[in-house]
């Protein structure tokens, strides 16, 4: 293994600050949470680099003690294994003669498997302790809804009752719907980071799979 250059400093720095900087809460950070992944992608995709998953590694330590625990088992989860596991599978060779590169629709079937998985654990677990998902997702739908109402309200802003109604059927329709765009938006992070990243590397010519 090659010692860690510039590139990899750069790429450890930056993955911290996209990820990290979710907790200010403004629209930027949620462009810079989407964007996280894409420096371990560019370590992943790139010629005779074994540096993804370490950088990963060493990222998630440090927002362990940047921000919180919990920042960091998200980064850990959400963004460093599964980028370490598709830039692994993306860059190896198949077949008898290990002359082809990994198929796409292989790696479309395990880009479903993570949050299918997730929500499946989560259901049973939650489950198991006698609350179910569902009612877990609409208790903290009121909580982010109540956080709403309360700023509204700090505005000086009058909730009348049709209001109140209209926002009763959007934090059904979003509890509803929650897991789905959760699992969307996840995926959509994954393949558009590695897309970016395949291309950027591509333009120097520094990408290890041609397509």
């Amino acid at each position: 293994m090659k010692k860690p250059g510039i590139l990899e400093a750069a790429a450890l720095l930056t993955t911290i600050f996209f990820f990290g900087a979710m907790e200010g809460g403004s629209f930027f950070a949620f462009v810079f949470l989407y964007l996280a992944p894409l420096p371990l992608f560019i370590l992943g995709l790139k010629k005779d680099n074994t540096w993804c998953g370490l950088v990963g590694a060493v990222a998630a330590v440090s927002l362990f003690f940047i921000t919180t625990p919990q920042m960091s088992i998200m980064y850990l989860l959400a963004i460093a294994a599964p980028t370490t596991f598709f830039c692994e599978k993306a860059t190896s060779r198949a077949g008898p003669s290990l002359k082809g590169w990994y198929s796409l629709s292989k790696l479309s079937l395990l880009l479903i498997a993570p949050p299918t998985f997730c929500f499946v654990l989560l259901t049973a677990y939650f489950w198991l302790y006698g609350q179910g998902l569902g009612f877990v997702l609409i208790e903290k739908t009121n909580e982010i809804f109540d956080l709403y109402i309360t700023a509204l309200k700090g505005q000086g802003q009058n909730i009348n009752p049709s209001l109140s109604k209209q926002l009763d059927g959007v934090k059904k329709s979003f509890a509803d719907t929650a897991p789905a765009l959760i699992s969307i938006f996840w995926m959509s992070l994954i393949v558009l980071n590695g897309l970016i990243a395949h291309s950027v590397l591509k333009k120097s010519n520094r990408n290890q799979r041609p397509s």
